[in-house]
C-alpha cells in the first residue's frame, strides 16, 4: 500500500512559542502548562501549526521601527543629514511616541 501525503504538520511544532501575542506558562512538570493568545483573547489548549495572526516576537513591528528610525532631513537650505529619534521628538514628529 502506497500513501501520498500532501500536507503534513509536526505535532511538536507550536507557533505560539515564537509569537508575540502568546503568553506561555510552564510548571515543574510537563502537564503544568498554560497558553493564552491575546489576539483571540482565549486559552489555546493544543499545539498550533498554522495561524493567520502569528507575529514573530523577535522581530520589530512597524511602530517599533518608526521609534528607532533616523529620518533624512531635507528642509530649506540646511545641510542634508539624518535626524535621530531625540531630534525628531524635539521637532514634534508625530511618529515618535516615547
Amino acid at each position: 500500500m502506497r500513501l501520498n501525503i500532501k500536507q503534513q504538520t509536526d505535532v511538536e511544532v507550536d507557533l505560539c512559542r515564537t509569537c508575540r501575542y502568546a503568553t506561555l506558562v510552564e510548571g515543574a512538570t510537563a502537564t503544568q502548562r498554560l497558553k493564552r493568545c491575546s489576539q483571540l483573547d482565549a486559552r489555546v489548549p493544543f499545539p498550533v501549526a498554522s495561524c493567520n495572526e502569528w507575529e514573530d516576537r523577535h522581530a520589530n513591528n512597524l511602530w517599533e521601527m518608526k521609534q528607532i528610525a533616523w529620518v533624512v532631513d531635507v528642509k530649506g537650505n540646511r545641510p542634508i543629514g539624518f535626524l535621530n529619534p531625540a531630534q525628531r521628538r524635539k521637532n514634534g514628529d508625530p511618529d515618535i511616541d516615547y
